[in-house]
């Protein structure tokens, strides 16, 4: 398991200054699952990652890697937001078949990204 990961969410915990039942509740979560997380003894999937940074907006590279600020600054969600509707807009206007290929060519990515942030 991954010590300084568990140790971000503990550091994250505490600048919110929320009880392990409060930031558990806020992602749906137990108590005992969060002191499990924060110790390491269980794993911190992409999918919690996802819900931690929607809950308390965390930046998603501090949480996994330590690196950036703890929090997305407004700035920063701004800019994912604009991204994202980018994103939605480009792939409305393809073909059906193409979409396909497109949603494939994402899954793809975001393995290959899931797989990297792991080593």
């Amino acid at each position: 398991m991954n010590e300084e990961l568990g140790n971000r969410l503990l550091e994250l915990r505490n600048a919110l200054n929320l009880s392990q039942k409060d930031f558990g509740q806020k992602i749906s979560v137990s108590r005992s699952h969060v002191a499990f997380l924060e110790k390491s003894r269980r794993h911190v999937n992409d999918r919690l990652i996802r819900l931690i940074s929607s809950a308390f907006s965390v930046n998603t590279a501090w949480l996994r890697t330590g690196e950036g600020n703890m929090f997305i600054n407004q700035g920063d969600e701004e800019a994912r937001q604009k991204d994202e509707k980018e994103i939605v807009d480009l792939y409305n206007q393809l073909m059906p078949e193409v979409r396909v290929f497109a949603r494939n060519v994402l899954k793809n990515l975001a393995d290959m990204n899931s797989r990297i942030l792991k080593k």
